[in-house]
């Protein structure tokens, strides 16, 4: 199970974190200080929502915001697309070995489409993975 079953082994990684909303941090910040006690890389990336950044700022978690949504349906749809890219620019410098999100999994895909792992840790109704996790285990380097 853990890392080992996603084919990567416990030396040093790169992980990179994405929050998309408040609950988010809540969700992964035990993770991130657990893989930061065993020396792995974390970078986060977050969206200005709600009170998203605040969070991360009281729990001490560094971070790089990519951007917020504005209001009304058809531009949360363009921001959508636009923090998607700002977030996979980020993670085309970082070269993370582990994408982490719950709520950007475009951004994961199109990091390394050939490599897509997904795991629904719960589902929603519907049927909609609630978590998705991305891994690269067989990403070469350069």
């Amino acid at each position: 199970g853990g890392i080992r079953a996603l084919g990567l082994n416990e030396s040093r990684m790169r992980i990179l974190v994405d929050i998309g909303h408040p609950a988010h941090v809540h969700f992964f910040k035990h993770f991130v200080w657990e893989m930061e006690k065993r020396g792995h890389e974390i970078l986060i990336t977050a969206k200005d929502k709600e009170v998203s950044l605040q969070l991360l700022d009281v729990y001490g978690l560094k971070y790089v915001r990519t951007g917020s949504y504005r209001k009304g349906l058809a531009l949360k749809a363009i921001d959508m697309l636009k923090l998607d890219w700002n977030t996979l620019k980020v993670a085309r410098r970082f070269k993370p070995d582990i994408f982490m999100s719950l709520g950007s999994p475009n951004a994961a895909r199109l990091w390394s489409p050939k490599s897509t792992r997904a795991h629904s840790w719960k589902k929603r109704p519907g049927g909609r993975p609630r978590g998705f996790l991305q891994a690269y285990p067989e990403r070469e380097a350069g």
